[in-house]
C-alpha cells in the first residue's frame, strides 16, 4: 500500500525506475543468448563465421584462418577425411576464413573462438603479403571496412590494443564512446539483429533501415557467404582459367589490373600487421593451441603485377625471418607444383579443383602430421630464396627447425629441388641445386 501512494505521488520518478527496470531486464535477457544476436548483427558476417565453426557439434580440431584464399582454397571435410585415413582417427576442421582478412582481424577471430570455449588443436593460418605493404593504395592497417570489423570481433577487454584506430579530436572521442556504448549495452549492440528478428519479411517503416543495416555487404559478396559450406569451406564461382578464351582473360587481367597494382604498389615492409601475427602466435600458445603458417598456391601471373622481379623475394624473406623468430613452421606453397590453369580462376584464388589439390597436401604434410605429433625435417628451397654456403649450415638450420617445432618448409617452382635434412646433425645431405629464377608471366 505504501509503494503504491508513493508511486501515485511521484509518477515521473516511478515512470523513470520501471523504464529503467525494463531496459535492464531487456538487456539482461538478450545477454543470456549474445552470441547469438550479436552474429545476428553483424552485417559483416565475421561472428557469424564464429558461430558456424561453433556449430559442428564439438570443438574443431582444426581452424584455418585468412582471407579469401582460405576462404575458396580450404575444403575442410576433404582434410577430414584424409586426416582420419591417415591416422586412424576422425577430425573436425572448420574453415572461418574471411573475404579480405588482415592478420589483425584473424588475430581477433582467434582470440573469439577461445574464449568462447572452442580452442582448437592446431591453427592454420594463410598468409596475405598485403599485409606486409605499408605502401599499398589502401594499407591493410587503415582499412575502413576491415576497421569496423575489427571493432565488432574486439571484446571491451581489448579497448587498450585498440587505442591507436580512435582518431583525436571530437570524432575519436565519439568513436570511442560508440564502440564503449556498444560493447557494453547488448540492446544497443544487437539492435538490428532484434529490430529484423520483429519485422520478420516486411520492409516499411523502421524495417526497412533494419534490412539495409543488416547487408553491410554487397548483394555478391552476402551470396557468398550464404553458399558455405557448414564447415565453412566456400566454392569459387568464376569458371577456371584454363576455359576462358583469349578474349575473356583479357577482360578478366584489364579488371584485375587496379586491384593487384593498388595492393602491389610502393613496396614497404612495415605496418602492425606483423605485430597482430606474433600476438596470435603467442595466444595460441598460452591455450596449448598449434600454429602453423602457409602460403596457398598463386597462380604465376600474380607476380606480373609486382613493380619489380624482386618484389616477391622480399615478401618471401620476410616470412621466413619472421617465421624463424617465432619458432613456427611456414609452408611457402607459391610455387608448389602440378597446379595448372585449370586450378585458378585469377592470379591468386584456387578453383574447385585446384582447392582439392590444396587440401589433400595440406592433410598430408600440414594437418595430419601436427596431429600426429610427427615433427619431420623436409625442405624444399624457393627459386628466389639463398641456399645455405654449406651443408653444415643446412644441416644446423633443420637443427634449429627441430629445436623451435618445425615440421615442414616447402616452396619452390615446378624445377625446384628437394633437400631431404636428417633430424640427426651429422646425416648426409640427400641433394642440394641451384636456386632457379622467378618465372614472370
Amino acid at each position: 500500500m505504501r509503494l503504491l501512494v508513493w508511486v501515485l505521488r511521484r509518477p515521473r520518478i516511478a515512470s523513470t525506475c520501471l523504464t529503467l527496470l525494463l531496459l535492464l531486464t531487456a538487456n539482461l535477457a538478450i545477454a543470456t543468448n549474445g552470441r547469438y544476436w550479436d552474429a545476428q548483427s553483424d552485417g559483416f558476417w565475421g561472428l557469424r563465421r564464429i558461430a558456424q565453426c561453433e556449430s559442428l557439434g564439438s570443438v574443431p580440431d582444426v581452424l584455418f584462418i585468412g582471407s579469401s584464399r582460405t576462404l575458396y582454397g580450404v575444403r575442410s571435410a576433404q582434410v577430414d577425411t584424409l586426416v582420419r585415413r591417415q591416422n586412424g582417427r576422425p577430425i573436425v576442421s572448420c574453415n572461418i576464413g574471411m573475404l579480405g582478412s588482415t592478420i589483425e582481424q584473424d588475430y581477433y577471430t582467434l582470440k573469439r573462438v577461445i574464449e568462447d570455449g572452442y580452442a582448437p588443436k592446431l591453427v592454420v593460418e594463410n598468409l596475405w603479403e598485403w599485409n606486409l605493404n605499408a605502401g599499398a593504395g589502401v594499407p591493410a592497417d587503415t582499412s575502413a571496412d576491415h576497421l569496423q570489423q575489427v571493432f565488432t570481433l574486439a571484446r571491451l577487454s581489448d579497448l587498450p590494443n585498440l587505442r591507436r584506430h580512435f582518431a583525436g579530436g571530437p570524432d575519436g572521442t565519439a568513436q570511442l564512446t560508440d564502440f564503449t556504448t556498444t560493447k557494453l549495452i547488448p540492446l544497443y549492440r544487437d539492435r538490428e539483429g532484434l529490430l529484423a528478428a520483429l519485422c520478420g519479411g516486411a520492409l516499411i517503416g523502421p524495417c526497412a533501415d533494419a534490412s539495409s543495416a543488416l547487408t553491410a555487404l554487397d548483394p555478391n559478396t552476402l551470396a557468398i557467404y550464404q553458399r558455405s559450406t557448414p564447415d565453412g569451406w566456400v566454392s569459387e564461382g568464376d569458371p577456371p582459367l584454363s576455359t576462358l578464351t583469349p578474349a575473356q582473360l583479357h577482360d578478366k587481367q584489364t579488371h584485375a589490373d587496379n586491384y593487384y597494382h593498388g595492393y602491389f604498389q610502393h613496396l614497404t615492409i612495415g605496418g602492425h600487421q606483423p605485430a597482430y601475427l606474433a600476438q596470435l602466435i603467442a595466444l595460441a600458445r598460452a591455450h596449448g593451441v598449434a600454429v602453423k603458417l602457409v602460403i596457398s598456391p598463386l597462380h604465376p601471373s600474380l607476380y606480373t603485377y609486382m613493380q619489380h622481379p624482386s618484389d616477391w623475394q622480399i615478401f618471401a624473406d620476410y616470412w621466413r625471418q619472421f617465421a624463424s623468430a617465432q619458432g613456427i613452421a611456414l609452408y611457402d606453397e607459391s610455387h608448389a607444383p602440378d597446379y595448372t590453369d585449370a586450378d585458378f580462376v585469377d592470379p591468386q584464388h584456387l578453383s574447385p579443383a585446384g582447392a582439392a589439390k590444396f587440401s589433400s597436401w595440406l592433410a598430408s604434410t600440414v594437418v595430419g602430421p601436427a596431429l600426429a605429433g610427427a615433427r619431420p625435417c623436409l625442405t624444399r628451397q624457393p627459386p628466389y630464396g639463398t641456399l645455405p654456403t654449406s651443408t653444415i649450415q643446412i644441416q644446423q638450420e633443420c637443427s634449429d627447425m627441430l629445436a623451435a617445432g618445425f615440421v615442414y618448409w616447402r616452396g619452390g617452382s615446378r624445377r625446384g629441388s628437394d633437400v631431404a635434412v636428417s633430424p640427426s646433425p651429422t646425416a648426409p645431405i640427400s641433394s642440394l641445386l641451384a636456386p632457379l629464377p622467378i618465372r614472370r608471366g
